[in-house]
């Protein structure tokens, strides 16, 4: 019985002391202007530049980094970045800001996506304007389903 006690109090302390809070912010921007050297937890974001938009995820914050690429590395105002987690073969068009609505331009989001993942699949939605896109070895575009994902030149 002693065992079982001492290994419900180790068990609930280590979860009390090692458990990670999640910030939720609306939009990217709002993260941005946020002074996140106080949150030391995991970041939702709900949308790029509105929720629900196909942009948001889960992030967190690294205090020491400087680089940005606006779809998966985001800069803050205080210094630091927002960092989306997510895997590295893998990224979303909408995440770079491809509006995917048929009307605009959302080469320079997916040119972005490419480059970012280097080597792996950008996933897209709904009709992308495109034009000149530099696809190289390795990449695959990919539509969240076969009937409604469409590249208009």
């Amino acid at each position: 019985m002693k065992q079982l006690i001492a290994f419900a109090a180790i068990l609930f302390c280590s979860t009390a002391l090692g458990q990670r809070y999640v910030k939720t912010f609306n939009t990217l921007n709002d993260a941005y202007n946020a002074n996140l050297k106080d949150v030391h937890t995991n970041i939702f974001i709900l949308g790029r530049s509105s929720a629900s938009d196909g942009g948001g995820g889960m992030f967190y914050y690294d205090s020491s980094s400087t680089s940005t690429n606006l779809g998966t590395v985001f800069g803050n105002v205080y210094g630091g970045r927002v960092k989306r987690v997510y895997p590295s073969s893998y990224v979303e068009a909408a995440w770079f800001g491809a509006k995917s609505d048929g009307v605009t331009d959302a080469t320079a989001a997916i040119q972005s996506a490419i480059d970012t993942v280097g080597y792996g699949t950008v996933q897209l939605e709904g009709t992308n304007v495109v034009s000149n896109l530099v696809i190289k070895k390795g990449i695959v575009l990919k539509g969240h389903n076969k009937w409604n994902t469409t590249l208009k030149a």
